[in-house]
């Protein structure tokens, strides 16, 4: 309902994915449902926001493993709240998995990394 009050539900589509147990990456994660989200190509901007971590570490760590594959050529990937310690590390993990990968880190209220892939 909200979609279509803004005016967005002709080309925004929501799709449930909830947390469960899945290996990413050679990693054992509590992540969103892959089944839920295998059909998604060609993403250009992957926005990182979530999950929340209530306790679990490195909680968003999975998205760029996940998705790389899944995106186009130049996409981007914002990961939010920079300020955290967690988000840190797994900018890290990501820069060193994904070398080819460009980094360019934005002061906003929390802190944003952004990602550009390669062309």
């Amino acid at each position: 309902e909200l979609a279509r009050r803004q005016g967005v539900s002709d080309w925004l589509t929501v799709i449930h994915a909830p947390l469960v147990d899945e290996t990413i990456g050679g990693r054992a994660v509590n992540w969103y449902d892959q089944g839920a989200l295998t059909s998604l190509t060609g993403i250009d901007l992957l926005c990182v926001d979530g999950p929340p971590a209530q306790g679990v570490e490195q909680a968003r760590w999975p998205a760029l493993p996940f998705f790389r594959e899944r995106m186009s050529a130049g996409g981007r990937v914002v990961l939010d709240d920079m300020i955290r310690v967690d988000e840190r590390q797994i900018a890290q993990d990501w820069l060193t998995r994904f070398p080819d990968v460009q980094s360019q880190s934005y002061d906003f209220e929390k802190g944003a990394l952004v990602l550009t892939l390669p062309r």
